[in-house]
């Protein structure tokens, strides 16, 4: 069984900041975002992040898979 916390992705207007709110951290993460793959009219499917805001061995997020060895990836899970 594994340990998914609850992370909840804010983008800007014009998709230049992210801002990500995980269970647990009191402070939010803001990153510049170098892209986004929108999924439809008004969700992103991938978010392309200019930092690394993740790190091996952190819990799964509820919604959303991050990789990346230099910067985040955030993917949106299906539903």
């Amino acid at each position: 069984m594994s340990l998914q916390k609850s992370v909840t992705v804010t983008l800007d207007k014009p998709c230049t900041q992210a801002t990500l709110r995980i269970d647990g951290i009191s402070r939010p993460i803001i990153a510049p975002v170098l892209g986004v793959e929108p999924v439809g009219s008004d969700a992103p499917q991938t978010i392309y992040l200019a930092s690394l805001v993740h790190r091996v061995g952190d819990p799964e997020y509820a919604g959303w898979s991050m990789s990346g060895a230099v910067s985040t990836i955030l993917t949106r899970r299906g539903a």
